[in-house]
């Protein structure tokens, strides 16, 4: 399955991916890491129930300490 993360198309194997473990295989933090859903924020109590399909359109933005 294709989707698009941050810009780029990104070929993904397994075709039961949640949020959350598309976040993990990214080596991101889930507390501090936002996700819009084609073009629809998310909730963190959400990442790990909603699965990606063909063609979502995913931004992520990560939160990082220190200036």
């Amino acid at each position: 399955m294709n989707v698009e993360i941050n810009g780029s198309i990104f070929e993904i194997e397994n075709e039961t991916v949640s949020i959350e473990k598309l976040i993990l295989n990214f080596n991101l933090d889930l507390k501090s890491t936002a996700v819009a859903l084609n073009r629809e924020i998310i909730p963190k109590s959400r990442y790990k129930d909603t699965m990606l399909c063909e063609n979502d359109c995913l931004d992520l933005v990560s939160i990082a300490p220190g200036g």
